[in-house]
C-alpha cells in the first residue's frame, strides 16, 4: 500500500516538473522571438518614405533642358537645434552622340560655403555634359534654402536619378533657366569635382584633364618619385665641351634667361615638366661644377705664379740692398 502511494506521488511530481520545463521553454522561446522584434521595431526597411529615398526618371529628349532636381533647407522648425539637411546620390545616363554611358555621384551639403561645397565625381566621357547649378532663396520667416538644377545634354537616352537625404524636397520638373542668386555651379566652381574621363585621364578640380592626372590646385605629399631618361651624366664625359662663358653672357643679355631653360613667360603659360626640368637644372649644376674646377685650377696656377714672383722680388730686393751697401763703400 505504501509503495502504491509513493508511486502515485512520484507520478504527480514528474507531471509538474514536465509542465514546468514546458512553461520555461515556452517562456525562453517567446523571449528569443520577441527580442528581435523589439530591436527592429525602431528601424524601417525597404520603405522609400521612411528612408527619404527618391528616384527620378527623365527620358528621350533631343535638346538641352533645365531640370529642377531638389530643394535643400538650411534650417526649418522641424530640424530643431541639430543641422541635418543635405542630399547624396547618383545619376545614370547614356549619350546619343557616341560617347556612351556615364554616371555622376553627387553630394550636396546643408548649406553652401567655401568650406562646404557640393562634391561631384564624374565617370565617363559624357559625364561632363551635364551642368549643375545651385540657386539660393529664403522663405517668409527668413530661413534660407537652395534649389539644385541641372542643364541636360542636347542628346541623351535618359537620366535616372537615385538619391536620399534629410530636410529636402524633390521635384524632377522641367523649368526655365535659373537666374540670379546662383551660389554655385559646376561651370564656375570646380574645386570639389573629380572627373574620370574615358581616355584614362583624371581631373581634380578640373573638367578638362589633359594628363593622366590633372590637378587644379596645390599638392602636398611625403614623397614624389619621377622617372626620366637621359640623365645628364654625359656632361662629365671627356668628349663633352662646356659652353663658352662669353657666349652664355651674350645669350643671357639677349634673352634674360639661361640657355635650355624656359622663360618665365613660357612657364606661366605651359608650366614645367618636373623630370625634364630637374634634368636641365642638374646639367647646369654639372657645367657650373666644371667651370669651378677649371677656375680653381687657374687660381692655383696664379697662386703658384704669385708665390714665385714674390720669391724673385725678394731675391732682387736683397741683391739691390747689397749693391747699395757696396756703392757706399
Amino acid at each position: 500500500m505504501a509503495e502504491l502511494i509513493f508511486a502515485a506521488e512520484m507520478k504527480k511530481f514528474m507531471k509538474s516538473k514536465i509542465s514546468l520545463k514546458i512553461y520555461s521553454g515556452c517562456f525562453i522561446l517567446l523571449c528569443c522571438f520577441s527580442l528581435p522584434v523589439r530591436l527592429f521595431s525602431q528601424t524601417s526597411l525597404g520603405t522609400e518614405a521612411a528612408t527619404m529615398l527618391n528616384t527620378i526618371e527623365y527620358y528621350n529628349h533631343t535638346e538641352s533642358e533645365w531640370i529642377k532636381i531638389f530643394r535643400i533647407y538650411n534650417h526649418n522648425a522641424n530640424m530643431g537645434v541639430w543641422g541635418k539637411g543635405g542630399v547624396s546620390g547618383r545619376v545614370y545616363f547614356v549619350d546619343y552622340q557616341g560617347e556612351g554611358g556615364s554616371y555622376i555621384d553627387f553630394s550636396f551639403p546643408q548649406y553652401i560655403s567655401e568650406a562646404q561645397l557640393p562634391v561631384l565625381t564624374l565617370s565617363g566621357n559624357s559625364a561632363d555634359d551635364i551642368s549643375w547649378y545651385a540657386q539660393k532663396f529664403s522663405d517668409d520667416t527668413g530661413h534660407e534654402y537652395y534649389d539644385v538644377f541641372i542643364k541636360t545634354p542636347a542628346h541623351h537616352l535618359g537620366l535616372t536619378f537615385l538619391f536620399r537625404g534629410a530636410d529636402y524636397d524633390h521635384f524632377g520638373s522641367k523649368v526655365d533657366q535659373p537666374s540670379g542668386n546662383i551660389v554655385w555651379s559646376s561651370v564656375s566652381n570646380q574645386k570639389a569635382i573629380t572627373f574620370f574621363s574615358g581616355n584614362g585621364n583624371v581631373g581634380l578640380g578640373t573638367l578638362s584633364p589633359a594628363e593622366k592626372l590633372s590637378v587644379n590646385g596645390n599638392i602636398r605629399a611625403k614623397e614624389v618619385k619621377v622617372e626620366t631618361a637621359n640623365w645628364p651624366d654625359y656632361v662629365f664625359s671627356e668628349s663633352y665641351e662646356t659652353p663658352d662663358l662669353s657666349a652664355i653672357e651674350s645669350y643671357i643679355q639677349a634673352n634674360k634667361h639661361l640657355p635650355e631653360i624656359p622663360s618665365a613667360d613660357d612657364v606661366s603659360k605651359g608650366g614645367i615638366n618636373l623630370g625634364e626640368m630637374n634634368s636641365k637644372l642638374l646639367k647646369k649644376i654639372e657645367e657650373l661644377t666644371l667651370y669651378m674646377i677649371e677656375k680653381d685650377k687657374q687660381v692655383n696656377d696664379l697662386s703658384k705664379m704669385l708665390r714665385e714672383q714674390s720669391r724673385q722680388i725678394s731675391d732682387l730686393k736683397g741683391q739691390l740692398d747689397l749693391l747699395k751697401q757696396l756703392s757706399v763703400k
